[in-house]
Formats: structure tokens, C-alpha cells, sequence
């Protein structure tokens, strides 16, 4: 009896591999089919890349009755909450985002054409995969943090101060033949950090010193570029998910696609590597 029942988990340790190993199969010669077919490849990927980029400061969705102020207090606390958005070169962060959006793509091999905007877009099908950008998104916030400790004898102390942030945003739809396909969204964040070290306990009260690094110009056009490599990842992903889809009928897997080796890198099971994938907006 115990033989049959290791005999029968072995039987079923089989099947399981050799259906991960159909689903890897399936999904690596179609990737790399388009290697070997690099100069004669019948597929196109077609993008249409945004014009413009929306600056959003979130901070002042925030603060309560804002559309109410004087339009001097309205300024006065864009100008107290802004730092990085007005600096902000919009041709360059476009082209940070479309130049890294458009390699990370062409490490597949698929010949890529651009268009000027996505009603140019042709209809998707097997052979031709499209990217409409529908918004490019640059992001300024403020959000409250905490430091904090407790002594020995228990008094607790804290420290209360912003950290800024900026995020790329990128809305989008790829492949949509009948507009059936939903929106995703992709987010690229840095922000500021905090060090602190209490120097003094005296009287009750803390001395800190702190360091604050401060977010620059090349962390915002660092997100843009991030932003745009990871959206091409996610697409290429997205062709490997759907073609085990169209051959087998479903996806037991979810495989990671590394542009630097032009491979799968590593799988996971198809509902944990989807949560890592582009967002759907609701």
C-alpha cells in the first residue's frame, strides 16, 4: 500500500512538471523564434507614445478647502509644497521614457514602428502587438513620516517631519483589438529619506541630528526611465502569457522575461506573477 501511494505521488509529481515544463516550452520557443527570425519576422509592435506629460502636485488634493483660498494662498502653498515639478524638462522626461520604453522592446527582435498617436494604431492580432501610452503622468507629493524611540524608563519620543516624493505614472492599453482590452497603469516612485541620531536626553526633551537626502532632478528622470523599461517587461510578458494562453487554453505559469539576456529568467505561478504585473484601473 505505502509503495502504490509513492508510486501514485511520483505519477502526479511527473504530470505537474511536465505541465510547467509544456507551459516554459511553449513560451521560450516563442520567444526566442523571434531571435532567429530577427531580419524576415513577419510580427510588428506598433506604440504610440505620449505627446505631453500631466504634472500632478497631490499634496494640494490634500489640504482642505485649497479651492477656496486666495489665489495668494493658493501660490503660497504650491510654493511650499512644489519643489520638483517646475524643474521638470518635459521633452526630456518624454524621451527618457519613450527612448528606454522603445530599447527594453527591441532586445525581443519584433520590428517596432512608431506612431504619431494612438488612433494610428492598427488592429491587434497574432502578428501585430500594439502599445498605446494614453497618459504619461509626473507626480510631487509630500507624505508625513515619524521617528521615533522609547528610553529604558519608558518615556517615548518622536520626531514628526515630510518626506518627498515624486512618482512616474503611465496609463495604458496594449494589444486591444475590439476594445476589450482594460487600462493598466504602471508606477515608478522615489523619495526622500531620513537619518536620525539623538545626540542629548536631558530635561525631557531629545536633541537630534539629522540628514535628510533630497531628491533631485536625475532621481525624477531615473523614474521615467524605470518606468518605460519595466512597461516593456510587463508587455513582453504579457505576449508570453498570452501565447501559452492561445496554445494550451489557460495559464498555470507566469514567466519573468530579462531583456539583458533576451530570456526567461524565472517562473512563478500565473496568479502571484500577475499581481506583480501592470495594475488593472478598475
Amino acid at each position: 500500500m505505502k509503495h502504490a501511494r509513492l508510486v501514485l505521488l511520483a505519477s502526479m509529481a511527473l504530470l505537474l512538471t511536465t505541465a510547467c515544463n509544456s507551459e516554459y516550452q511553449i513560451a521560450n520557443r516563442y520567444l526566442q523564434k523571434f531571435q532567429k527570425q530577427r531580419n524576415t519576422a513577419v510580427e510588428r509592435i506598433y506604440v504610440a507614445l505620449p505627446q505631453t506629460v500631466l504634472h500632478t502636485n497631490s499634496t494640494l488634493e490634500t489640504i482642505r478647502d485649497f479651492d477656496y483660498l486666495t489665489p495668494r494662498e493658493q501660490d503660497s502653498l504650491i510654493a511650499a509644497t512644489t519643489l520638483l515639478l517646475p524643474a521638470v524638462d518635459d521633452s526630456l522626461f518624454l524621451d527618457q521614457f519613450g527612448h528606454s520604453l522603445l530599447y527594453t522592446l527591441s532586445r525581443v527582435g519584433i520590428p517596432i514602428v512608431v506612431v504619431s498617436d494612438g488612433s494610428r494604431l492598427p488592429k491587434a492580432s497574432d502578428s501585430v502587438f500594439t502599445i498605446d501610452i494614453l497618459q504619461l503622468e509626473a507626480e510631487e507629493f509630500l507624505q508625513p513620516a515619524r521617528s521615533h524611540f522609547t528610553t529604558r524608563k519608558g518615556a517615548y519620543y518622536a520626531y514628526d517631519y515630510n518626506l518627498r516624493h515624486f512618482a512616474t505614472n503611465v496609463w495604458l492599453r496594449t494589444n486591444d483589438a475590439d476594445s476589450v482590452r482594460p487600462i493598466y497603469f504602471h508606477s515608478d516612485e522615489e523619495q526622500e529619506t531620513f537619518r536620525g541620531t539623538v545626540t542629548r536626553l536631558r530635561d525631557n526633551q531629545a536633541t537630534m541630528k539629522g540628514h535628510r537626502e533630497t531628491l533631485g532632478l536625475d532621481k525624477v528622470y531615473a523614474t521615467a526611465r524605470r518606468a518605460g523599461n519595466q512597461c516593456a517587461i510587463l508587455f513582453v510578458e504579457e505576449l508570453l502569457t498570452d501565447q501559452v494562453r492561445r496554445v494550451k487554453g489557460s495559464n498555470e505559469q507566469y514567466f519573468y522575461y530579462d531583456p539583458s539576456c533576451r530570456c526567461i529568467l524565472d517562473d512563478v505561478p500565473y496568479n502571484e506573477g500577475k499581481q506583480q504585473g501592470f495594475l488593472t484601473v478598475e
